[in-house]
Order: C-alpha cells, then sequence, then structure tokens
C-alpha cells in the first residue's frame, strides 16, 4: 500500500498540472479512454475494445471503426499498439513501485526516461496503465483529471509525479544528508526546470498539430460522407461508372446524344477527388490473403476466423480512400472471403 503522505502528494501533482486546463477538456478523454481500454484488455481487437468502452459509459457512442480512426490518428498501427501497451503495463508496475519507495525502481524509471526513440505516445500510456491498474490510485481526489491530458502534459504530468514521490523518499538512506545527497537534489531540479522548457515547445508543437489535423479532419469527413451508404457510395460510384464507360468505348459503342455530358462530369468530378489528395487504397478485383490482425482497417465479408493463425483468401469489392498528405483512411475497402468451392468453380 503506497502511504498516504505520498499519495496526498501524487493528487497534489495531478492537481496542479490540471488546474489551467480549462478549455477543452474533454479534447483527450475520449483517447486516454481508449489507452486505458486497452491496458485493460490488451489481446482484444478494437471492435471489443469499442463493446468495452460503451459498457463503461452505458451508451454505444463508439464502434469499432470509430477506435481504429483514432488509433490511426495517435499513429497506433496493430504492431506498435501491442509494443506500446506491453511497455506501459511493464514501466506502469515500476511507477508504482516508485510510489512504494523502491530504490531499484526509481531507478529503472530514470534509466527508462532517457531511453531514446520512445513512441511519442509511450509515457501518456505509462500513465494510462498506472492509473487504470491500481485503485488506489484511482481513489484520489483527481484521479479522473488524467485524462483531460494530452500527450505533453501527460508525459510530464507522469514524470512530475515520480519525482514527487523520490523528493518524500530521498531521506530514507541518511538522517544527516550528505554533499553529494545536495548534489544529487541539485541536479535533479536542473532537469525538472530543462523538462518545463522541453515541455513549453511539446505544447507549442502539439497545438499546432491539432489545428492542422483538425482542418485535414474536416476535408476527411466530407469525403467520407460522400462515400457513406446514406448518399449511396458516390466515390465508389464515380469510378466504377468510369470504369463502366471506358469498357463501353472498347467496344465502340456510341453514348446516345442526349448523356454525352455524362462522360466530361464523370471526369471532372474524379479530378476533383484526385485534386483533393483523395486515392484509392487498393484495386477493386485484387485477391490477397489476410489474418484476423490484418482485417482491422478492412470491411470484411465472409465467415469468422478462429484464431490469430487463421488465413483467408479474399477479393477486394470496394477500393477504399485515404487522404494522401496525411495517410487519414476516408473509407474502408471492402473485402470479400473466396470460398474454397469459388476457386474450383473460376478454375
Amino acid at each position: 500500500m503506497i502511504p498516504k503522505d505520498i499519495l496526498d502528494k501524487l493528487d497534489d501533482v495531478i492537481a496542479r498540472r490540471t488546474m489551467k486546463l480549462t478549455n477543452n477538456r474533454d479534447m483527450y478523454m475520449g483517447e486516454n479512454l481508449l489507452l486505458t481500454a486497452y491496458c485493460g484488455h490488451p489481446e482484444f481487437d478494437p471492435w471489443q475494445i469499442a463493446e468495452v468502452l460503451n459498457t463503461s459509459i452505458g451508451t454505444k457512442a463508439y464502434t469499432g471503426r470509430g477506435v481504429i480512426q483514432t488509433l490511426n490518428k495517435m499513429n497506433l498501427k496493430a504492431g506498435d499498439r501491442k509494443r506500446l501497451i506491453e511497455t506501459a503495463l511493464h514501466m506502469g508496475e515500476v511507477g508504482f513501485h516508485c510510489f512504494n519507495g523502491d530504490k531499484h525502481a526509481f531507478k529503472q524509471f530514470r534509466e527508462y526516461v532517457v531511453t531514446p526513440n520512445k513512441h511519442p505516445e509511450q509515457m501518456r500510456c505509462i500513465l494510462m496503465a498506472l492509473f487504470g491498474n491500481h485503485p488506489q490510485l484511482q481513489e484520489l481526489a483527481h484521479a479522473q483529471d488524467i485524462l483531460y491530458l494530452g500527450r505533453a502534459y501527460a508525459k510530464y504530468c507522469l514524470l512530475d509525479l515520480i519525482d514527487g514521490a523520490e523528493d518524500l523518499y530521498h531521506p530514507w538512506d541518511r538522517d544527516i544528508p550528505s554533499a553529494e545527497d545536495f548534489e544529487q537534489q541539485f541536479a535533479r531540479k536542473e532537469a525538472q526546470l530543462r523538462r518545463t522548457n522541453e515541455m513549453l515547445e511539446e505544447l507549442q508543437k502539439e497545438f499546432e498539430i491539432r489545428i492542422q489535423e483538425s482542418k485535414t479532419q474536416e476535408r476527411a469527413n466530407f469525403f467520407s460522407t460522400l462515400n457513406s451508404e446514406k448518399y449511396g457510395f458516390i466515390l465508389d460510384g464515380l469510378f466504377a461508372t468510369k470504369t463502366g464507360l471506358e469498357e463501353l468505348k472498347k467496344r465502340h459503342y456510341a453514348l446516345p446524344l442526349e448523356i454525352n455530358g455524362l462522360t466530361i462530369l464523370i471526369r471532372k468530378l474524379i479530378q476533383f477527388v484526385k485534386d483533393s489528395g483523395i486515392n484509392p487504397v487498393l484495386r477493386i478485383g485484387e485477391i490477397m490473403t489476410v489474418t484476423s490482425q490484418d482485417i482491422e482497417n478492412y470491411h470484411y465479408l465472409g465467415s469468422p476466423f478462429e484464431d490469430d493463425r487463421v488465413v483467408k483468401k479474399v477479393q477486394v469489392i470496394a477500393p477504399g480512400w485515404y487522404l494522401k498528405d496525411r495517410d487519414i483512411q476516408v473509407s474502408r475497402p471492402t473485402i470479400k472471403e473466396i470460398k474454397e468451392e469459388e476457386v474450383h468453380e473460376s478454375r
């Protein structure tokens, strides 16, 4: 059990880190709830995570596709996600031991902090794993406020929490602090000052990125709506119509004069789509093999996968679309399972 004075210190750190977050407090809540859910169920797929989140908040606001879009926005592909969660769970336990005065844990955490090439979301995920898996921390008065923290604030809140615990535990080895103790404390204060400057720089970058993401997302939402079921999958229809017209042309079929303008209209609309940076993900008719993990980014039509090792042959029946300059998925490709009997019949 974490001592009460440490818990009070941790709660004070969170309160100070979140007290100025008066605007857009809910901006990061969805992302943080998602990371927390994955830390509790690292083996789940996006659709199962959506169910977990809907159950926890008592709504049906989350969908598998929505979870995937959020993961993509945070640049968390399936492979990266597994490593991120495993590291977060491990380092979350190390952090918890820090709060219990474990000197080895403090050293291990400090060594991890300076490790290069961490995923940008790694520290935030550690914070969510730390609070998501330890009921004692969840009882803090300001525990829920960590859900308001974006990438940069979450990172430095976590570091402040470790620092706060270390400051209280520091006298454990000597009744009278030595010169070496004071040097270490001074070095730590210098490091904290450097971190504050780094945080300000990261916050500025994060703010600029969010503005750009907002503009890009509006464009993606527009084309996603165009290709929705409500509007008859307009993007898919445009390119399917283009393919059909080209096939007629190859057969030397002359269009009636009354619809001659259709060809020009289709061509100009397609030009507009391409000029807007919208590109097809796959080619219609393409045949490939997929596993259960592969189909996260597809609309899959076929029998369920029995386990992760099963490989199925599928054919693309709708290309899917993505925004080229930001690699944002506008709509998923649709793939259909090819049964063995269908393969034999085609031969």
